[in-house]
């Protein structure tokens, strides 16, 4: 009886052992999955700057060379507008996606991540994008 009880102790501890091994490890896999979620979501949004500062620029000198004529700068506005709201849309959808499969990955390893908001501002319009945090519960 004896050494039943201590072979199921040690079994346990070893389970213990290996179970709180694996946590850690996987824990260190999500901040990992985390931190380059939010390195290659930074990168999409400056480059997203980048772009809506080309197409800024391109407006404000079609807008320059339209001189008073107000039906064309009204038609180029609207295009800019457009174009701005393409690139905010595209980037927000593209961005949330590598969140929500970051979230519903760390959801597996049993580590709770969240989406935290940031306004980005593209032209003449603010877009809220979702960076990552690790939750330590």
């Amino acid at each position: 009886m004896k050494r039943r009880l201590l072979v199921i102790i040690a079994i346990a501890t070893l389970l213990v052992s290996f179970s709180s091994v694996t946590f850690a490890d996987s824990y260190d896999l999500v901040i990992r999955m985390v931190d380059q979620a939010n390195a290659t979501i930074e990168t999409m949004i400056e480059k997203a700057i980048i772009a809506a500062n080309k197409i800024t620029e391109a407006y404000d000198n079609a807008v320059e060379a339209a001189g008073d004529n107000e039906e064309l700068i009204a038609k180029l506005t609207d295009a800019y507008n457009k174009a701005i709201q393409k690139l905010g849309q595209s980037l927000v959808s593209s961005t949330s996606a590598i969140s929500e499969s970051v979230i519903r990955t760390a959801a597996i390893f049993g580590v709770k991540v969240e989406c935290y908001p940031v306004e980005v501002v593209l032209g003449n319009q603010v877009f809220i994008v979702d960076p990552l945090r690790v939750i330590d519960d």
